[in-house]
């Protein structure tokens, strides 16, 4: 597989918007304009495998672990 400058233009702009994506979903935390309940609904888990944010991600925002609901 060949990867041309479109392709890596490509890639490093959706690694970008993911950050963007996090950083923003971080501030709304902060402001508390979004709860850690309302963003664990946004996590990816076998559940819920259309979510948008890891629960890596979840934690680095809200600073707690990811409780799912085969663990409560």
């Amino acid at each position: 597989m060949t990867l041309y400058a479109n392709d890596v233009m490509s890639i490093a702009g959706n690694a970008y918007d993911s950050d963007k994506d996090q950083s923003e979903r971080q501030i709304a935390f902060m402001f508390k304009w979004v709860t850690a309940e309302q963003l664990r609904i946004a996590v990816k888990t076998e559940a819920n495998p259309f979510g948008e944010i890891t629960p890596e991600q979840y934690k680095a925002i809200t600073k707690q672990d990811l409780e799912t609901q085969a663990e409560a």
